[in-house]
């Protein structure tokens, strides 16, 4: 049977890149694709050498002129609940084929309704939906260490540990006892951050789902920005941060009501997907995904 067929898509997609974080994004306005025939396949489409290589593949649909939903999983195949990289990258798409007239529409993601908006220098804002759960400076002890870590759900889980020196710290090393510990009952994404001034921070985030460093992460880059505000008096409420592959704005009040990052997002290219990768039987191992 025809792969394409079968999954209701013709194989055609953008590549979009929001501070080197990195997504496939597929049109399903005709709301024609198989999800479940479809799913299978994107380890393979998010593979760096046997595919077209993303963080992550998203899906557009439309329900009303400036109301949008998408469908979002990340490079292993599962679901996510929210993306403030892919967000971004799903609006640039959005904006550059004319889906959306206006400087701004709604996006409904699996953590609730955020905002998206066009500003005058064509950077893209996205409210993030209301943060919560968030615990403060608590310890957790791995095989190795122990170490003191506060957390966050800014539409996805986070833990967020602060480090003196961001760089050198071994983010690998550390991270997966922390996103499979048993005390993140779904498993969460973890963050490193570095003060730079009181309204700067560097961040490093391992991403759940991807299970590996990523250039950058949206909502963990919130997530931290966050926790550093909440935990040390001395962070603004409007932080700049800076990650491996950009920098994103964040700005939020106190009692986390609203919560706005602002970033670019880039159309790196288009193309459409051969029947070779589809039909491909390759086993990919989890280090290869």
């Amino acid at each position: 049977m025809n792969t394409f067929s079968h999954a209701g898509w013709n194989g055609s997609f953008t590549k979009i890149s929001g501070t080197g974080n990195d997504f496939i994004v597929i049109n399903d306005l005709a709301r024609t694709i198989n999800y479940r025939s479809i799913q299978e396949i994107i380890p393979r489409m998010c593979h760096r050498h046997f595919g077209i290589g993303a963080d992550g593949v998203i899906f557009i649909q439309q329900n009303a002129p400036t109301d949008i939903q998408w469908h979002f999983y990340n490079a292993d195949g599962s679901r996510a609940e929210m993306c403030g990289n892919g967000a971004r990258c799903a609006a640039r798409y959005i904006f550059s084929q004319g889906i959306v007239h206006e400087n701004s529409f709604n996006l409904h993601t699996e953590a609730g309704m955020i905002g998206i908006r066009l500003d005058e220098q064509r950077l893209i804002g996205v409210q993030l939906t209301k943060p919560h759960d968030h615990r403060s400076k608590y310890t957790i002890k791995t095989i190795k260490t122990e170490y003191l870590l506060s957390s966050i759900n800014t539409g996805v889980p986070h833990a967020v540990l602060q480090v003196s020196d961001i760089e050198s710290f071994d983010l690998m090393n550390m991270a997966p006892e922390i996103r499979f510990h048993e005390m993140y009952a779904s498993g969460t994404n973890v963050n490193i951050y570095e003060k730079v001034a009181p309204d700067t921070i560097r961040v490093r985030t391992y991403e759940r789902g991807v299970e590996g460093e990523t250039l950058s992460c949206g909502t963990g880059s919130v997530a931290a920005a966050i926790v550093a505000c909440l935990d040390d008096s001395e962070v603004s409420t409007e932080v700049h941060v800076i990650t491996n592959g950009g920098e994103l704005f964040i700005s939020f009040d106190r009692a986390l009501n609203s919560v706005t990052m602002t970033g670019d997002a880039h159309i790196l290219f288009t193309g459409t997907i051969t029947p070779d990768l589809i039909n491909n039987k390759l086993q990919l191992t989890e280090k290869e995904v």
